[in-house]
């Protein structure tokens, strides 16, 4: 706190330097999600809209699903990694924070990934399928870090 570097900046490079050590896994991840996860969409798609009737729907909803499925794969450790230094600036004791962070991340998946699970029309489907997935990692990421800086600068 006594650079001249603003603990926004800090507290990125944190997150990044965490990130980092992962890096080679992610981009394993990353390669297997583009390679092996293009069946799965064109089933789910093409089944909830089928070709003959939603030729251009279902098309760009398989590129799209393409599309979120890697962003999330990019965004959600930059988000759980906030989470996680948000909770590490708001208890004292390590493994409460890393309790914390994993229950917030497993909630967060939950949330996620069973919404898609309900009957809704398709733009709610929309959002919830292609919007959701990208919107809530930025909101949650920006929030945390917030919540960081204002923890740590509370004195």
């Amino acid at each position: 706190r006594a650079t001249p570097i603003s603990l926004t900046s800090i507290l990125g490079s944190k997150i990044a330097a965490s990130i980092w050590r992962q890096v080679e896994n992610l981009s394993l991840l990353m390669t297997a999600v583009a390679m092996l996860s293009m069946p799965l969409l064109i089933s789910l798609y093409a089944t909830a809209y089928p070709l003959q009737t939603y030729p251009l729907l279902s098309r760009v909803a398989m590129a799209l699903g393409l599309v979120v499925s890697l962003l999330r794969l990019a965004l959600e450790p930059f988000m759980i990694a906030a989470i996680g230094q948000a909770a590490g600036a708001a208890f004292p004791v390590r493994s409460t924070a890393v309790i914390t962070t994993a229950f917030l991340s497993a909630f967060y998946f939950l949330l996620i990934n069973l919404a898609r699970l309900i009957p809704l029309a398709w733009p709610l489907r929309f959002i919830v399928e292609f919007v959701l997935p990208v919107a809530l990692p930025l909101l949650l990421t920006w929030a945390s870090l917030r919540l960081t800086e204002r923890l740590l600068t509370r004195n």
